[in-house]
């Protein structure tokens, strides 16, 4: 499952693994620095979920995903629906690029041989749509799914506004629904910005910021390139040879002389 950054993948799941009412485990990566670490939050987390033997996890400290992984397959009810969760996988991928390979090995011989539904979660786009490609350990053995932001005429339902105030809020909350919970029902667009922008802490600033964390090293500076733009800079003049040229690099007229 693949889908922009706070798009509420997760929160999807979630609702999903709850109303189903089975045995679940839901483990969110953190990228943290060393697979150590992941290895202890799961164990940590498997020991919490409500899985038949989730008393299996209990002291133990696998040093490697693979013993972790057969684990947790030990850990599974094998005549009852279960449900495993690997939120933000790409980070366990980044941190171990052995994970994938370590993954595909234990679901072949162990997990798909239970009646278990493993569900894959990432943001990373790229990463995500390339598992299933030719050449990588899942190549073929996964069900794609993509979770789109809501659509104008979703955020329109949801916000009880008329057709144009919908496609204005649509393009001010890019369709997140983390971002429109905080707007009132019928609130014009003008007064959620007037509501939301000077607040550090609201959703719309937090998910910009953190998309921009995301998606652009620090060095670039987006942030400081953004205020600049929002206190009107918006255009550039560039001096070459006494010409000007315009934003659109076109060469700028020059001004009539006498004679």
């Amino acid at each position: 499952m693949r889908g922009r950054r706070r798009v509420g993948k997760s929160r999807l799941v979630e609702e999903f693994v709850e109303r189903t009412g089975v045995p679940h485990l839901f483990f969110t990566a953190s990228a943290q620095p060393t697979p150590a670490a992941d290895l202890r939050l799961f164990v940590a987390a498997a020991a919490g979920s409500t899985l038949p033997g989730a008393g299996l996890f209990a002291g133990q400290a696998p040093a490697t995903w693979d013993a972790a992984l057969t684990l947790l397959a030990a850990a599974l009810p094998a005549d009852q629906t279960s449900v495993v969760v690997l939120d933000e996988m790409p980070y366990l991928i980044a941190t171990d690029p052995g994970f994938e390979g370590t993954l595909q090995k234990v679901f072949d011989r162990e997990l798909s041989r239970r009646p278990v539904l493993l569900i894959c979660v990432g943001s990373d786009l790229a990463m995500m749509e390339a598992l299933n490609d030719y050449g990588r350990p899942f190549h073929q053995r996964a069900t794609e799914m993509v979770v789109p932001p809501l659509s104008p005429g979703d955020v329109g339902e949801m916000l009880q506004l008329p057709s144009a105030d919908a496609i204005d809020a649509y393009l001010v909350t890019g369709g997140l629904p983390l971002v429109l919970d905080d707007w009132a029902p019928g609130e014009t667009v003008r007064d959620y910005l007037a509501k939301a922008v000077p607040d550090p802490t609201s959703a719309l600033i937090v998910s910009g910021e953190r998309a921009l964390a995301a998606e652009f090293p620090p060095q670039p500076q987006p942030g400081v390139v953004l205020r600049a733009i929002g206190s009107g800079e918006r255009t550039r003049l560039l001096h070459r040879a006494g010409r000007r040229r315009n934003p659109a690099g076109f060469a700028a007229p020059r001004a009539p002389t006498a004679g």
